[in-house]
């Protein structure tokens, strides 16, 4: 019976040990990319959403709307320039458009 324990303590080990192993050189250069990114955007001098038509609309909705937005913001759309978000009139582009407008999700 300990034998059994000894192997399964062992073959536990193994597994854990090959799940915490360093990431792979393509996950280390995502990760420092996103990094990049989130510290290259300046922060916004303003919320009023005309002003910041140049802007993505997760480094916007991070600064100036409510964390709840990005349960119902449609995914497509958070990297994208708020001024291309305005210019598109498909229903998920006009959501959007709507959602960074209304006043409920304001901070």
């Amino acid at each position: 019976m300990n034998r059994k324990l000894a192997a399964f303590v062992s073959a536990l080990l193994i597994s854990f040990s090959v799940g915490f192993a360093a990431p792979s050189a393509s996950a280390t250069v995502l990760h420092d990319t996103t990094i990049a990114s989130a510290v290259a955007s300046p922060p916004l001098k303003t919320c009023d959403i005309s002003a910041n038509l140049n802007t993505t609309a997760t480094v916007y909705i991070s600064a100036c709307r409510k964390a709840g937005i990005r349960k119902v913001f449609p995914g497509q759309y958070l990297n994208v320039v708020i001024g291309k978000i305005k210019e598109d009139r498909t229903a998920a582009g006009k959501r959007a458009w709507k959602l960074l407008n209304e006043q409920r999700w304001r901070k």
